[in-house]
C-alpha cells in the first residue's frame, strides 16, 4: 500500500520544518557567539590577557573549535536522519525504495549551494 501526501500536507510540514530549522539555527548562532567571551575570561584568569589569541592557550582554543563543531555535525546528521525517517513514515514506503544509489547522494558542492540559497544569513 502506497500512500501519497496531499500537496496541502506537504506545504504544511515544509513551513512547520523551515521554521523549527530556523530558530534551532539562530539559537545555535546566538549560544556560539557566546563562547568567546566565555573563553576570553578564562583567558585572562589564566594567563592575564582577554586577546582570544594567546600562543599558549592555542590548544585550548583548538580543543572547544572541535569540540563545537562535532557537536554542530551530530545535531544536522541526526536532524537529517529524523526527517528522513519522517518522510518514510509518511510516504508508506522506505525512503531508500525505488531510489538510484547516486541520487540518495547529492554532491557536496549541490548541497553547499542549496543551503547558500536557502539561508544565505548563515552561510
Amino acid at each position: 500500500m502506497h500512500i501519497t501526501m496531499s500537496p496541502f500536507l506537504a506545504h504544511h510540514n515544509k513551513a512547520i520544518i523551515l521554521i523549527h530549522v530556523m530558530q534551532v539555527v539562530e539559537d545555535l548562532v546566538k549560544r556560539y557567539h557566546m563562547v568567546t567571551p566565555l573563553l576570553q575570561k578564562i583567558e585572562e584568569a589564566v594567563i592575564g590577557t582577554n586577546t582570544g589569541k594567546a600562543p599558549l592557550l592555542m590548544p585550548y582554543y583548538a580543543h572547544w573549535e572541535r569540540t563545537i563543531f562535532r557537536a554542530v555535525n551530530a545535531l544536522a546528521l541526526n536532524a537529517l536522519l529524523t526527517l528522513v525517517k519522517h518522510l518514510s513514515a509518511h510516504a508508506g514506503a522506505p525512503a531508500d525504495q525505488n531510489t538510484p544509489p547516486h541520487a540518495a547522494h547529492p554532491a557536496l558542492f549541490k548541497v553547499r549551494q542549496g543551503l547558500r540559497t536557502r539561508f544565505p544569513r548563515l552561510l
